[in-house]
Order: structure tokens, then C-alpha cells, then sequence
């Protein structure tokens, strides 16, 4: 900053701003004299002091000593913004819409965008999907059994299921009934085909839990299947399922309508869905597998809750005896991507369906008594016991 005018010559008579003169009580920083300004008395600025941000003496000004309290003080406090006197008032009740449900305690929701377009293992071909396709509507599903008959009743009350081989001709595995309720199956470069056990695990007349004549609430279908060999070669594929009859021999269960299905390839479940299935577990029955490993598969159906009328049915799965998870069948679906579950809903008889593909060794055990697993509300049939 310059002080004074340029040329002071030419300036005589004006005021010019005051020079800066030495304080030589200043000293610091190497420093021994520190500029101070003269300025006019109307502009000698105001030094700072500690009097001079001192507060007023007194309350300020607007202070009065009896000021308006909120509504709700006693006037018992020393503070009207402490909380009033006495316990606090009642809470309204809320209305209906007003209730917030503990989500904690509902089920997780169903996972509709797990849906494959194509396994990410094996897949069959479009020609063989359009031949199930139009086979099921061809054949549609059977209605419910209504008169057992005693041969059915005896064999339902001891598990002595008879194993049926494909109608398919010149079919190049073998069954064998090695023991009651226990079947062996040997493969070798079979073609997607599915193995029905008569009579069925369900029946209407029988184990709907709302047939007047049925005294329990719940029913429970179940059965393992047992490696003996484990597969040849990575197309190989073993389906754990049910299905409503009439179903296509050709195809594995799982794939058309009335039944699902767990597939040993890939892990996915199959409910009426020939495409790739859902992702449900990590693949068993591999190459790689012992013999002696064990997986099972099982259906629960219970008498509706409250006011309901439709069964409700729940699907499950064990590996080696143990419960590694299972689904709703009346869950929650994609009404673009997702069949139905037609034939699955407890007013339909169930068979025990097991799909087979490939080259592989295994046995089928429906008899309670030989089952690493025991369902939890399951009641084995001993004498005359009812089913």
C-alpha cells in the first residue's frame, strides 16, 4: 500500500495520510520497532479490551420474573422444560392399519429370481420338451383314488411299494427288489426316463388332512435313495420327486405339470419347470461321491391355519440324514416365468418319483425302518396301525 500522493509537490495545503513512526517499547520476532498509524481523532478506531466484551451487569432486558409456561407445567419444578408431574398418560390404542407386524417372524421371501433359463449341467432338447409337453395335454391328470382296495391298503401299511419299470421299449436298466419298501436300480446310457412306485405315498381318501375320516392334522411322505456306484460320467442325473399320474415316462420328474423334483446335476428344483430350475443346493450324486451317500426327500401336508381352506404343503430335503432345506409349495411365484403347481396341492395322490439319466447304481428305500432321517411328525406303521 502507498502512503501519501504520488507527487506531493503538487499537493501543498491537502492532507496527506500520517507516515508510520517506530514504537520502540515493540520488540519481537527480530523485530525492534512495530509501525503504528496517527489517525484524525474522529477516526482513532477502538482498541480491543477485556471491559469492553465484559456482559451487562442484570438480567437481560427482556427478562421477567413470572414468564408464560408451556401448557402441561405444574408449576411445581424449577423448569418448565423438565416432564410433568405424575405418570404419563394412557397410549391411545392403535387402529388396525396402524399395527406394524414384527417381520422378524414371518419366512423369508421366496426367491422368484432364481429362475435358469437352461441348467447350467445337463439339458434336454427342445424336440423332447415339445413330445412331454404335448403328451401331458394329451393325458391329463387323473382324478383321486376313491376306493382302496385291500391289496393297496396292506402294501401302503408296510411300505411294500412295487417299483414300475418305464414303458419304454428295449429300456436297458434293471430293478430289483432286494427287500420290502428297498429297490436296487442299475443303469447304463439311459435316456432320461422316470420310475414310478405304486401305490401312491398320498392319498386323498386316505391322508388329506381335510378328509373327515383322517384324524390327524398333518401327513408325511417320504423316501431316501442310496449310491451304490456312483456315476460314469458327468451327464449322469438322478431326480428326487413326486408326481401326479398320468406323468411321461421319457421325461424326468420335475419338468411337466404334478410334479417336482430335486436334480442331482445341478442342485436346482424343478416344480413344472423345463427349463433350468431353481437354485436350491450344491449337486450330489456326482462322479466324485462315495458309495453309501444318501439323500431323501420328503412332503408335509397340514390342515390350514384359522379360516383356510387350501392344504398346506411343504416340500423338504436331507442329505445323509440331516434336513438341508425345503420350500412352500403354495409360495409366492412369478406369474410370468412359473406353470403352477397343479396336482401338487394335497387333492391329488402322489407317487414316489425317481428320474434317472446316464450310467449310475442306486437303491430306493421307502421302508421307515431303514432311513437315516426320521421326519419329525412321521408315525412308522407298526401292526395294525393306520397309515
Amino acid at each position: 500500500m502507498c502512503f501519501g500522493r504520488k507527487h506531493s509537490a503538487d499537493n501543498d495545503g491537502e492532507n496527506f495520510a500520517p507516515r508510520p513512526v517506530g514504537n520502540p517499547n515493540y520488540q519481537s520476532g527480530g523485530y525492534d520497532t512495530k509501525p503504528i498509524y496517527h489517525y484524525p481523532q474522529h477516526q482513532v478506531p477502538l482498541q480491543p479490551t477485556t471491559a469492553h466484551y465484559a456482559p451487562p451487569a442484570g438480567p437481560p432486558p427482556s427478562w421477567v420474573p413470572n414468564p408464560i409456561q408451556p401448557v402441561g407445567y405444574s408449576g411445581t419444578g424449577h423448569s418448565w422444560i423438565g416432564p410433568p408431574a405424575g405418570p404419563p398418560p394412557e397410549e391411545k390404542p392403535k387402529e388396525p392399519w396402524e399395527i406394524i407386524p414384527d417381520s422378524s417372524l414371518l419366512p423369508p421371501p421366496p426367491n422368484i429370481f432364481s429362475a435358469y433359463d437352461r441348467s447350467p449341467a445337463n439339458n434336454a432338447s427342445e424336440d423332447e420338451y415339445e413330445a412331454g409337453k404335448a403328451w401331458c395335454l394329451a393325458y391329463p391328470l387323473l382324478p383321486p383314488l376313491r376306493d382302496i382296495d385291500p391289496y393297496m391298503s396292506a402294501a401302503l401299511k408296510v411300505y411294500d411299494l412295487n417299483l414300475l419299470q418305464p414303458p419304454i421299449p428295449g429300456w436297458p436298466g434293471v430293478l430289483e427288489r432286494i427287500d420290502r419298501g428297498v429297490w436296487q436300480v442299475k443303469c447304463r446310457n439311459i435316456r432320461d426316463s422316470t420310475l414310478i412306485a405304486y401305490p401312491p405315498l398320498y392319498t386323498t381318501t386316505l391322508h388329506a388332512p381335510l378328509t373327515p375320516s383322517n384324524p390327524r392334522p398333518t401327513h408325511t411322505i417320504y423316501y431316501e435313495v442310496a449310491l451304490t456306484k456312483p456315476p460314469t460320467s458327468l451327464d449322469t442325473v438322478i431326480a428326487l420327486g413326486f408326481a401326479a399320474l398320468p406323468y411321461p415316462s421319457f421325461r424326468l420328474p420335475g419338468w411337466h405339470r404334478g410334479s417336482l423334483a430335486i436334480h442331482s446335476d445341478d442342485g436346482h428344483r424343478y416344480i413344472n419347470d423345463a427349463w433350468g430350475g431353481k437354485e436350491f443346493t450344491s449337486p450330489f450324486f456326482t462322479m466324485s461321491s462315495r458309495p453309501g451317500e444318501r439323500c431323501g426327500i420328503g412332503m408335509t401336508f397340514s390342515r390350514p391355519q384359522g379360516k383356510g381352506t387350501q392344504i398346506e404343503v411343504d416340500v423338504f430335503f436331507t442329505k445323509d440324514g440331516k434336513k438341508v432345506g425345503g420350500w412352500d409349495v403354495n409360495e409366492e411365484s412369478d406369474a410370468k416365468t412359473d406353470l403352477g403347481v397343479e396336482g401338487l396341492q394335497g387333492h391329488h395322490d402322489l407317487y414316489c418319483a425317481v428320474g434317472v439319466c446316464g450310467g449310475v447304481e442306486f437303491q430306493i428305500v421307502m421302508e421307515p425302518g431303514k432311513w437315516l432321517f426320521t421326519p419329525g411328525d412321521f408315525i412308522a406303521e407298526k401292526g395294525s396301525e393306520e397309515v
